[in-house]
């Protein structure tokens, strides 16, 4: 049996602590993974492991989990109902208490229903940290949040690994969602599209094109319009957020101020077989005037 640990801290900054550990597990091994080494994570880092973990469950792997169930992040997973979506049954050895607009439990990615329903309730969960948004921007947000839950549905290939989650850290200033399959990836996806076979010898490449307004692996228009991650990096502009985008061996970090990008990072990673969004905004965020939001 194979061993590895989650990192003690498992967020979007060190997200590659995580795909170096699980990229040296063996295909087809027993694997045990070690909760009890992680003291803090995120919803980008939730929903990347619970992504991983599923696809193994999928694929009728062993697959064991290790960790103290008092300890701080056991009981925040369960909290964030994590072992429910993995339909793993562990006792729960707390007072559960309802969200109050703090964080959106782990949402399961399987349908168009499913991203839809996601969509709506990440949306109130932003409109909560910012009221003073307008009421078409929040209209915009579930837009553009559907079309990131329904790019899992209809073009990862994903099984049952779509997952979302977010949550508000009132005490540290920001909010962060994120969006993580363990599906086809961007690259393979798009190259299902005649017209960019041609233009495609990376993943890096494959993420930035994306990106580009109206890429899809379709050329039928009407089918797909493909804006999701287009209009994702136009609301992060928008909003001064941070964004990451994971596929295959490459991701990309990008910082706003003032509605201008002010970061971007570009990294080969060991391989991730499947796509990570995940978004970070402060709490004290001024709306940037512009068209469309």
């Amino acid at each position: 049996m194979i061993s590895i640990s989650v990192p003690t801290v498992m967020s979007p900054d060190n997200i590659r602590t995580w795909l170096d550990e699980w990229s040296n597990v063996p295909s087809g091994q027993a694997l045990r993974v070690d909760l009890s080494s992680c003291i803090f994570i995120t919803p980008g880092g939730v929903t990347i492991l619970a992504a991983c973990l599923r696809s193994r469950k999928d694929a009728h792997l062993e697959t064991f989990l290790r960790g103290n169930p008092d300890s701080e992040v056991f009981r925040y997973l369960q909290r964030m109902d994590f072992f429910d979506r993995l339909n793993l049954s562990i006792e729960e050895k707390f007072v559960r208490h309802a969200p109050d607009n703090r964080f959106v439990p782990l949402q399961s990615i399987d349908s168009e229903q499913s991203s839809r329903s996601t969509a709506t309730r990440i949306t109130e969960f932003i409109h909560a940290q910012f009221p003073e948004l307008p009421t078409s921007v929040g209209s915009f947000t579930r837009f553009i949040l559907d079309e990131l839950g329904a790019n899992i549905v209809q073009h990862a290939q994903a099984g049952t690994t779509g997952f979302c989650h977010a949550q508000a850290y009132r005490n540290k200033g920001f909010i962060e969602y994120s969006f993580a399959d363990y599906g086809i990836g961007i690259r393979n996806s798009l190259l299902e599209n005649l017209e960019y076979r041609g233009r495609i010898t990376s993943d890096d490449e494959a993420i930035l094109l994306a990106m580009e307004d109206r890429v899809s692996r379709t050329q039928d228009s009407r089918r797909n319009m493909g804006v999701g991650l287009f209009e994702f990096n136009r609301m992060c502009r928008r909003m001064d957020a941070e964004m990451w985008i994971l596929s295959g061996n490459a991701t990309i970090h990008r910082k706003h101020l003032g509605g201008e990008c002010l970061l971007e990072k570009i990294q080969i990673v060991p391989n991730y077989h499947g796509t990570w969004i995940c978004f970070r905004a402060p709490l004290s965020i001024q709306h940037t005037p512009g068209t469309g939001l």
